[in-house]
């Protein structure tokens, strides 16, 4: 992320702060010290994290990424070790700078609302955070709905000053609440920036045009192509250790099924999967539908 500091842009990556997911917050914070008369910058610590094999969405590969980054300062706690709140008095300044220069605040708070919730059965992000622990914040510092409300509060005391929410405020699967927040703030925006937690199933309401119809796509399919279709119960189907097959798991059976027929594809993942489960039994419905397009009769 970059901000104006006094002797230029600076760009870092700033670190989560203890338990609480405010980059952008974080880098104000420093920039509002910086501008302190001589105050100095804290001490950067710079480091590096390497990942082996690394593979990008189009599938063209490194052998190996390495990633070089730079952290300021430290976790944003005050001298009695209490939180900082995204809506502390002191950080106002930078805020109000931001409008006075124009400068629209790309602002990530907080983490989608399931990684407090309970892990079970009604918890929609269950695989995330079965596959990604560290994610669960579970009873940290701050409820979610408190971390949510305190950046309301920020973009209600500051209207001449244009904030971006990142991922939709974390609201993209309740779209009804989130078109009342844009209507009392009409400062805030919203980017869409890794939401996957919106579909036209629980979205419809808010669209109104749909009614009780869910929206349609088209795609076209070139001879020899194949789409599938499956339940959560395929992915999510777990082992006796409790480890779930998993969207990476499917993904490499239908990477080395390119070119087979439409039962072999169905075979083939369905057998990949009782081999993960060894028998364990279903959670959940396994529900597969495989099409092959064979060409224009």
């Amino acid at each position: 992320m970059a901000w104006v500091t006094p002797h230029g842009i600076r760009t870092v990556i700033a670190p989560r702060t203890s338990g609480v997911n405010t980059d952008l917050f974080f880098a104000s914070f420093l920039f509002s010290l910086a501008g302190q008369g001589q105050a100095k910058y804290p001490p950067a610590t710079e480091g590096d994290f390497l990942i082996k094999d690394f593979t990008f969405e189009n599938q063209e590969s490194l052998p190996q990424l390495n990633i070089h980054y730079t952290t300021l300062g430290q976790p944003v706690k005050d001298k009695n070790g209490k939180r900082v709140q995204i809506d502390d008095p002191r950080i106002d300044p930078v805020w109000a700078k931001c409008g006075e220069l124009g400068i629209p605040v790309l602002i990530h708070s907080a983490d989608p609302k399931q990684f407090w919730d309970p892990i079970d059965k009604n918890n929609e992000r269950w695989l995330e955070l079965k596959t990604h622990p560290g994610r669960r914040y579970e009873d940290k510092e701050a409820k979610w709905q408190t971390l949510i409300n305190e950046q309301h509060n920020v973009f209600k005391k500051h209207p001449k000053t244009k904030f971006i929410n990142a991922h939709m405020g974390w609201y993209a699967n309740d779209l009804k609440t989130l078109g009342e927040l844009l209507d009392q703030m009409p400062n805030m925006y919203c980017e869409l920036g890794a939401v996957i937690a919106i579909e036209p199933g629980r979205a419809r309401g808010a669209l109104g045009g749909l009614g009780h119809s869910y929206a349609s796509a088209t795609t076209t399919l070139a001879p020899g192509e194949s789409a599938v279709w499956l339940s959560d119960g395929l992915i999510e189907a777990t082992n006796v250790a409790d480890e779930p097959f998993g969207y990476d798991s499917v993904v490499t059976v239908l990477a080395g099924s390119r070119g087979d027929s439409a039962v072999d594809i169905r075979n083939r993942l369905l057998a990949a999967v009782e081999h993960h489960t060894a028998g364990h039994p279903a959670g959940d419905d396994r529900t597969l539908m495989v099409l092959r397009y064979g060409g224009a009769a």
